[in-house]
Parts: structure tokens; sequence; C-alpha cells
């Protein structure tokens, strides 16, 4: 073949053999995880909602569907990297943009013009935030039958960062929530579930979670080792259930790299922390349940309650496997091993063990490839280990001590450590507490 027609064919076949090779890993057909996910964060919030975000990739996604999609204009982004310059606190405080009213913010222009209170000195102390409860009721913030739980004033205390400062942009959240409160609370304020905990200004115990944002609310809660503040159930599962996209994630053949695999664990978050929040209403009836002196009506009252909420709990976590699925975007084995005890909690056995088998596998061969990388050598502290921990306790808990046993035996192999085996041994030797038993391994 002459020289001049290989070089030719070498033009055409290179390339062509380079994309065939490489489509699926360049391609994003059918990945709709950035759009999804700002739709879904929008759609977290109530109408005419102020929704403060960390930065650049969970703003731009947002304004995009706002300014091309026309999708929820009423919400007011507000971007916190940017509110420490007085040209974007000038636009929130005096323009409206699409269907958002200006934000309510007091704040004069000399108090945070150039680099003014950049960084302010700031003692930790105590705000009362005004509530008028009936304000509360018409503006949607708090539902009638939860009235009782509001605090009033809402005694804010605000930390400073590194006990020392406050940055420009906790000093706007501050104005902006005292000042939305002074007028009635009447726009709904928001935090993404993204933002670094430094940046939530102690309001943790005031949030509400019903989505992919928290809601500030007056009313108190230490929320619980999932999540943050109070859960309204109803809301984030209307969201979660009905409002929210999934598109493409139950597709095997969309690639997802290791960037939208991590947000794609967000929404496998709310699923879980949605169920657990039923479960644990569950946990706190039962104990109710072992008081001798309750009565018939509340027994009874209990244990309707108790079945709704395991039916719902199911519900969840069966949905958010099917818009999700493992085959489309395989999942972390902690997040496995947390999912499968919520199942073993509400008496999902199977669902439970066959999520148990596959989070072990997933940790076993992580464990299998750091010991060749790393010269024999594992993370105690990684979440694969981790999720080692959990199926332990999960197994545990309920009393499936042949499981245990025999999955403590296999960790210790694997590991190269036989204190799983010792302690479990130990365990049920001696018949110890689940904390006592388990303790040293967290």
């Amino acid at each position: 073949m002459p020289v001049v027609a290989q070089g030719g064919l070498a033009l055409v076949l290179v390339p062509g053999i380079m994309g065939a090779v490489n489509w699926k890993d360049h391609s994003r057909a059918g990945n709709y995880v950035a759009p999804d996910s700002a739709y879904n964060l929008l759609n977290s919030c109530a109408p005419n909602a102020i929704l403060f975000t960390n930065g650049d990739n969970d703003t731009f996604p947002l304004w995009y569907l706002q300014e091309v999609e026309g999708v929820r204009t009423d919400v007011r982004i507000v971007n916190l990297s940017l509110l420490n310059t007085d040209w974007y606190i000038d636009q929130l405080k005096n323009q409206k943009v699409n269907d958002s009213d200006p934000l309510p913010i007091s704040l004069p222009y000399e108090q945070y013009m150039g680099e003014r209170n950049a960084f302010s000195i700031f003692p930790t102390q105590v705000v009362e935030v005004p509530v008028n409860k009936d304000d509360l009721v018409r503006n949607g913030v708090v539902k009638e039958e939860n009235l009782h739980l509001v605090e009033s004033p809402m005694l804010w205390e605000i930390k400073s960062r590194n006990n020392q400062y406050l940055l420009k942009q906790d000093l706007l959240i501050k104005d902006i929530i005292l000042t939305n409160a002074q007028q009635g609370w009447k726009r709904p304020i928001y935090f993404a579930i993204t933002i670094p905990q430094s940046s939530y200004v102690n309001l943790m115990d005031y949030f509400q979670l019903e989505g992919l944002a928290y809601r500030v609310v007056p009313i108190k809660s230490k929320g619980s080792q999932y999540s943050a503040g109070r859960t309204d159930r109803e809301i984030m599962k209307e969201n979660l259930l009905k409002k929210f996209r999934f598109r493409g994630l139950n597709d095997p053949s969309v690639f997802n790299d290791s960037n939208i695999k991590r947000m794609v664990g967000n929404f496998r978050s709310n699923f879980f922390r949605l169920a657990m929040s039923y479960i644990e209403e569950i946990e706190q009836l039962e104990k109710e349940l072992q008081n001798p002196k309750i009565d018939f009506k509340r027994k009874s009252e209990i244990e309707d309650i108790i079945i709704k909420n395991r039916k719902e709990a199911k519900e969840v976590l069966d949905y958010g496997r099917k818009v999700i699925t493992d085959e489309a975007v395989p999942t972390e084995s902690y997040n496995l091993a947390i999912n499968a005890r919520a199942y073993m909690k509400i008496g999902e056995e199977k669902s439970a063990e066959d999520l148990i088998q596959l989070a072990k596998k997933r940790a076993f061969d992580s464990f299998t490839y750091d010991k060749i990388r790393y010269k024999g050598q594992i993370d105690p502290e990684s979440l694969d280990m981790y999720a080692c921990q959990l199926i332990m306790r999960t197994y545990t808990e309920a009393k499936k001590y042949d499981k245990l046993k025999a999955f403590a035996s296999e960790l210790s192999m694997v590991t190269g450590d036989p204190q799983y085996q010792r302690y479990v041994n130990q365990f049920l030797s001696n018949q110890n507490s689940i904390d006592s038993a388990l303790k040293e391994l967290e």
C-alpha cells in the first residue's frame, strides 16, 4: 500500500479507534445529575424562599435552571462566597431578581462597604430572634400542631469562628435572619446541606430537614447522629418521592465519574435520613411500651404508629434503591451497611442481608487491594472498616450471633487482625451489652 494511502488510513482509523474505546467515559449522554441536583435543591424550598449556598459548584447549576429553564424563579440564591463582597450585598438588598423581591437586609452600606467588617471581633453571644406564633402559622413556617414546640423568642447562640471573629458573610446571615423575623418570618430561609458546618453560624439546633436543604425554624432540636435539627417527614417524603428528579441513575449505560458519585451520595443519604427519622420514633415508642403501667388505649396507639412507621421507612428505602440502583451507580460499602442496618431495624431481614453481603464484598475487596498497595497495611479508620463495624453491630442488635461470629472470623482473616474475632467471642461468652462489646471497635 502506498505511503500516502497508509497515512490517510491512519488518519481515519486512529481517531476512530480512540473514539470507540473511550466513548463511554467521555460521553455525558443521559447524565442529568448536575441539573437534577439543582432542580431538587430548588424544590426543597417553600415558595419565595431565601437559599444560602456554598460556592460556584452549588450555585451555577441553580442559576442556570432559573435563568435558562425558568425553574423556581421565586427562590433567591445567596452565594456565601460572594456574600463577603459589597457589590453583591447591594444587589441582594436593592434589586428584585425574577420573581424574588430584594432581601430583608437592614445593615447600612457603611458597615459592609469595601473591606469593612471582612473580619469582625465577635465574642460568642446569645441573640434573641423575635417569634410571633400567629405569624408562624400564617406564613407556613410552623404547622399549628407543632406550635407547642416553638421557642419564643428564639435564643440563637452565635459562636465566633475559632472563638475570635465572624466573617462578613456571617454578619449578613445574622442580619437577614433577624430582619426577616422582625417582619413576621415572611420569607422561608434555607441552607443547602452541602454547606460546611462552619458557615451555619451555629444554627444547627434550629434546622429542619426538608430535602437537600435545611429550613430555619424556631423549634430547638438537638437532632441525631444522622441529621442536624429535626426532620419534617411529611414535606421531605413529598419532595423525595414525588417532586425530585433522579434521571439516569438507574441506567447502567450512563457513565458516572467520581464527582457524580459523590453528588449522588447526597441523594442516597437523604433517603436514609428520612427512613431513620421513622425508625428513631419507633425506637422511642418501643421504650414507652416497656412501661408496665401503660394504659390499653395508649398501647394500641403506639402499636399502630409503629406499624405505620415501619411501612413508611420501607417505602422510602425501597424507592431510593429503585431510582438510584447499585448497577448504575455503585454504592460505597458504608452506605450499603447503614441501609442494611435500617432494613434490619424494621424487620426486613432479606433486604438487610442482601446489602450486608454486597457491603462485605466491597469492603473485603478494598482491604485486599490496600494490603497489596500499602505492604500489608489497612487503615483502621477507613469507611470500609466503619462499614464492617456497622455490620457487626447490625447482627448484634438483631441477635444473629451465628452470623456475627462468622463475619468476625472472615474479617479477622481478611485483615490479618484477630481482634475482631476475639471481641465477638468475648461478647458471646460473657453476654456483654452491645456498647461494651463493640466499644473498642469504634
